[in-house]
């Protein structure tokens, strides 16, 4: 039982840490620093997917019994082609999706240490597949836990260190109110705007919709836990 308790509190962390680390520790800080607070809002629709993947799309795989979102396809509309079809456009996503994965903590080694890019991608990759291969799908597992734990304990250390640098939080929110990165709640329907509250929280409910929906690492890793009730709570 205590097994399974802890099993269910890692696919949690699995599950909030995403499979966008190098977004959220490259992506979004470069975000904010130079265009604003805008691209956090995108966490409105992260927020509003999440209850209808537990209530729709979840119940869908558990009663179906199946532990494949091409399988459903395939029942849904009796084809093999379609398929096809949607199992090689995800692998092709997932392979530039890796490229960019692999590629962002690189940048970081040859910046701060001067590996050269060639050996830190090659080293990252041929790590990865040992790792997995010896390991299976429980060292998978622990490696996001891992890699979960330590992006909190990280990004803890680095709020902390930030505001004592700046003066504590309160200066933090006046020098970031003043350089005009606070830009939130803007509700512009202009299709020309970088980024608006609007177009934020739509386009990132439709994107959360289909990664944590639609996506099969996310899928299988609802039905290897036990009941449907877990994967909700």
């Amino acid at each position: 039982m205590e097994n399974v308790q802890f099993f269910n509190k890692f696919m949690a962390l699995i599950f909030m840490k995403n499979t966008n680390i190098h977004v959220f520790s490259s992506g979004y800080p470069s975000e904010l620093f130079y265009r604003g607070s805008a691209m956090w809002e995108t966490l409105y629709g992260m927020v509003l997917a999440y209850p209808i993947v537990c209530y729709v799309f979840v119940p869908v795989y558990f009663s179906l019994g199946i532990t494949s979102v091409y399988q459903y396809l395939d029942m849904r509309f009796k084809s093999r082609l379609v398929r096809c079809l949607a199992s090689g456009t995800y692998v092709v996503r997932q392979l530039l999706n890796q490229g960019v994965t692999v590629f962002t903590p690189c940048v970081a080694l040859n910046t701060v240490i001067g590996i050269p890019y060639w050996a830190s991608i090659s080293g990252i990759t041929l790590a990865s597949i040992i790792f997995n291969l010896l390991g299976g799908l429980k060292a998978a597992i622990l490696a996001d836990v891992m890699q979960g734990l330590t992006m909190i304990a990280v990004s803890f250390a680095i709020i902390v260190q930030g505001c004592v640098e700046a003066g504590g939080p309160v200066n933090v929110f006046y020098l970031s109110k003043r350089d005009g990165r606070l830009n939130f709640f803007n509700w512009s329907t202009d299709l020309t705007a970088r980024v608006t509250t609007t177009s934020a929280l739509v386009g990132q409910l439709f994107m959360s919709l289909s990664i944590f929906g639609c996506q099969q690492n996310f899928v299988q890793r609802y039905c290897s836990m036990e009941s449907q009730k877990k994967v909700t709570k």
